[in-house]
């Protein structure tokens, strides 16, 4: 077998198995962050939806120490297009994105949250945005927010020093 082909392999395993992070890399070298954990809890602090998708649940940690993964399940109902895409992000205290991902929409979604060696301690939301992949072009939700209907924040967790 070739080692592309296992690589590929180990990496589809990772992939269903464990929360890929980030991604960094050239032509010489390449390297893959993810993070593990045995339980997450449901946190989910409302359950929005938009014309094409429902979020039913959105598992992770409550806490986690900046240098780590946040691990993020989501389960959705899809109704329509295969092109949709949700970008979840770890927004801080002060509103900077510390890390994002954007995943297309299937009924299972596992996300790696990357906190940063630097991210401060504090209370940082979890906010997703769902959107066209074809056209880039965001999709508001459409239950009553009081907030912004295209970045809508789902939960809050906490960093902490490692």
């Amino acid at each position: 077998m070739s080692s592309i082909k296992t690589r590929w392999q180990l990496e589809q395993w990772l992939d269903r198995s464990i929360f890929r992070a980030a991604d960094y890399g050239t032509d010489d070298a390449w390297v893959v962050i993810y993070g593990f954990t045995s339980e997450l809890e449901e946190i989910l602090s409302m359950s929005p939806r938009w014309n094409e998708v429902q979020l039913h649940s959105l598992r992770t940690l409550q806490e986690v120490r900046s240098g780590e993964v946040l691990p993020v399940e989501i389960q959705v109902s899809r109704y329509s297009s295969d092109n949709l895409k949700l970008s979840l992000r770890l927004v801080g205290p002060d509103g900077t994105i510390v890390s994002s991902q954007d995943r297309f929409v299937t009924e299972v979604i596992r996300f790696g949250l990357f906190a940063p060696p630097e991210s401060q301690p504090g209370e940082y939301r979890i906010v997703a945005i769902l959107y066209d992949g074809t056209t880039m072009v965001n999709i508001p939700a459409i239950s009553d927010f009081i907030e912004n209907s295209v970045e809508v924040s789902l939960a809050t967790v906490q960093i902490v020093r490692p």
